[in-house]
């Protein structure tokens, strides 16, 4: 993953890369800190709030923080009213 992040760095000015399900949370710790997290500039953070919760939310913050990358913003869906 980290090679073909390279490659795509160096033909396009923007790369979006699905980390999948923050419910995951040992796959995306895992993921950043052996593979890629050299590779990002940055993470957009996308919630669902029907199935993470804040604690497991936190924790793929600390994974993010710990890994050296940059957490830009936080987008929550399927908020109740």
């Amino acid at each position: 993953m980290g090679a073909c992040l390279k490659t795509l760095r160096s033909h396009f000015e923007m790369t979006l890369v699905d980390l999948g399900p923050l419910e995951n949370i040992e796959h995306v710790g895992d993921s950043l800190h052996r593979t890629i997290a050299s590779e990002l500039d940055a993470v957009l953070l996308i919630r669902n709030r029907r199935i993470t919760s804040d604690e497991q939310l936190s924790v793929v913050q600390q994974e993010l923080s710990a890994a050296g990358t940059v957490l830009v913003g936080l987008i929550e869906n399927f908020i109740a009213e």
